[in-house]
């Protein structure tokens, strides 16, 4: 949960309430009041009444922008609510492509290979129509990818899947174009427009789809354009497969574009609600302040250890050092003695020097005999031999 949970959960149930309005009504409009050949509506007062619900859906889905608070949550995309419906988006762009790619082929074949546009009337509408119909049908492809991606890469930050979800804005909107030039029905038509709507807030909702993925997510827009979606979506697909099942008839351009929009809106609107159960990364007030005073205690605590530490520490003297009965441990331990052993010659005679360089040949000392002589003469030795004559 977050600080948007409570409010965000008020704004899913308003929207949704009515989107579930508008949709009944446009689907009571559809049954009673279409013009199946020219997309226009008899009466009135039905599609009316839907129009001003959807408007009022999507003008309380902008209004959170204002009422939500600005957060940073944790995305996720490891659980069934992202699995499930990306899969269904999967299978419905697949078709959609097979659908797109079969409607580049007739216009292809249509305009002869585009040799005799000189000579026709709307050649750059042609030519307009069947770039976007191949953008489509390309980017669909490319689309089926990202959702791919949606559920086999957990992580919330790659840009792997950015890249791809750029993709399926760009199919969307190219989309909404291609409605726009397509024939069929005149190009200000209330289902084409509605059309037209859905693809472009499913593009602006998959923009921020693509920014989680950067790590540059806005939550308020997020669900912003994620309900007014929703909304415009279920407006566009629901009636539409209704009527398609009760009199056979198509509000859509094709019947995969009409799967394909209801699968976007299962997206959504799975998404958008998942949103209210994401995690704040920001620290709770109290818990941040259970958590600086618990890094106070331990800071306290530390610095009392390291002064007890030093003003208790136990240090060696000299007496430690030395074992007992080597030595006298003071000056009043020693007892005077009349007895006075004089060093014998051999004693004498042996000192620790160093070596005449200075040197100490690494730390071992050399013993040197006859330094000190008893007799006095430097040039004797104890068996007798001659000095230089020069008396001590």
């Amino acid at each position: 949960m977050n600080k948007n949970s409570r409010r965000l959960t008020i704004y899913v149930t308003l929207v949704s309430l009515l989107t579930v309005l508008s949709v009944g009504f446009r689907t009571a409009a559809c049954l009673t009041s279409l013009d199946i050949e020219y997309g226009y509506f008899n009466e009135k007062a039905f599609i009316n009444t839907a129009g001003i619900l959807l408007f009022g859906a999507i003008l309380v889905a902008f209004s959170f922008a204002v009422a939500g608070q600005k957060i940073s949550l944790r995305p996720s995309f490891c659980s069934p609510a992202t699995f499930v419906p990306t899969g269904i988006v999967g299978a419905a762009l697949l078709f959609f492509a097979a659908r797109l790619f079969k409607e580049v082929g007739v216009i292809f074949k249509q305009n002869n290979g585009f040799l005799n546009l000189r000579n026709m009337q709307g050649a750059s509408s042609q030519i307009v129509l069947f770039a976007t119909a191949l953008i489509c049908a390309l980017g669909a492809l490319l689309s089926i990818l990202h959702f791919f991606l949606n559920a086999f890469i957990t992580e919330a930050k790659t840009e792997l899947r950015a890249y791809f979800a750029i993709a399926t804005v760009i199919t969307l909107s190219a989309y909404a174009a291609y409605l726009y030039f397509a024939g069929g029905t005149s190009i200000n038509a209330p289902n084409k427009i509605t059309d037209q709507m859905a693809y472009l807030f499913s593009a602006l909702f998959f923009l921020y789809e693509a920014r989680i993925s950067l790590g540059r997510e806005r939550w308020r827009g997020y669900c912003v354009f994620g309900l007014a979606a929703a909304a415009c979506a279920a407006y566009s697909s629901i009636p539409s497969l209704i009527l398609y099942f009760e009199k056979g008839t198509l509000l859509s351009k094709s019947l995969e574009e009409t799967v394909l929009t209801l699968s976007l809106f299962i997206f959504i609107t799975a998404r958008v609600v998942m949103t209210i159960t994401l995690r704040d990364t920001e620290k709770n007030g109290k818990i941040a302040v259970i958590e600086d005073r618990a890094e106070q205690i331990r800071r306290a605590a530390s610095d009392t250890e390291r002064r007890y530490d030093e003003r208790y520490a136990i240090q060696l003297t000299i007496d430690d050092m030395i074992p007992d009965g080597e030595m006298p441990h003071a000056a009043e331990d020693y007892e005077p003695s009349d007895e006075f052993v004089f060093p014998d010659e051999e004693e004498l005679s042996t000192v620790f020097v160093t070596d005449d360089d200075g040197d100490d040949d690494d730390g071992q000392m050399e013993l040197v005999p006859d330094v000190f002589k008893l007799s006095g003469e430097e040039g004797e030795d104890d068996d007798g031999g001659e000095d230089d004559g020069t008396e001590d």
